[in-house]
């Protein structure tokens, strides 16, 4: 446990000296909900922009920074001295689930602002936006597996994929139903009329299952040598 409040505050600190991406991951999604802002009617429209916050933080600062890491080879230092994949992954859940409540926190005062809804109802609605995602961030550290793959080539892939997704939503086409942004969007929609999905329920503990693998055979040994 100490180790893994211990990752989490090294991150947090590295985190908060990197305020280009913060600032990128709240510019996108506000500028797209103002040009927007005409079929905006209801709180319940924004769950897309706070699952599109919350899965991009968990899928850039969980897996692709793992995997960042690992071709670093920083972190092979700190295993060298105790083996901690648990506790390393779970560090970065918790800094990812930190940020995304700052995250979604302050964007919300942009809806606030634009339609006067009220913001307590927002943060409320935001935060089960976080919780239903959650497995995304299990999901995500599955990118660890990739082999001969530079982290920054697979951020340019994810890049496009998930701001494709994005672009999407706004669109009537087939694609959505594989959509993961939209599919999230639909369970978030059934969460909020109080029911949980059965499909959700064996979805979520398949995608922790299949990567629990990923966790305990994480190997922070970098493919160039050094």
């Amino acid at each position: 446990m100490l180790s893994c409040l211990t990752i989490c505050k090294l991150n947090i600190i590295l985190l908060l000296k990197d305020k280009l991406s913060f600032f990128w991951s709240l510019a996108l999604p506000s500028i797209m909900l103002v040009i927007n802002g005409s079929n905006i009617n209801s709180e319940y429209v924004l769950t897309y922009w706070w699952i599109y916050i919350v899965f991009n933080s968990f899928i850039y600062g969980i897996g692709l920074h793992a995997l960042n890491e690992k071709d670093s080879g920083v972190i092979s230092i700190i295993f060298s001295i105790k083996w901690i994949p648990f506790e390393f992954f779970f560090g970065l859940l918790l800094t990812q689930v930190i940020y995304s409540i700052v995250c979604l926190a302050i964007f919300n005062f942009v809806p606030y602002l634009l339609f006067q809804f009220s913001y307590f109802r927002l943060l409320g609605l935001s935060m089960l936006s976080l919780i239903v995602t959650i497995p995304i961030a299990f999901l995500g550290y599955n990118l660890t597996y990739l082999k001969n793959a530079y982290a920054t080539t697979v951020s340019s892939i994810c890049n496009m994929c998930i701001f494709l997704f994005f672009i999407l939503l706004g669109f009537d086409t087939p694609f959505n139903k594989f959509n993961p942004l939209n599919i999230l969007g639909n369970i978030m929609d059934e969460v909020i009329r109080g029911i949980i999905p059965s499909t959700y329920v064996v979805l979520s503990f398949v995608l922790i299952l299949i990567s629990i693998p990923s966790i305990v055979y994480f190997r922070p040994l970098s493919k160039e040598s050094r």
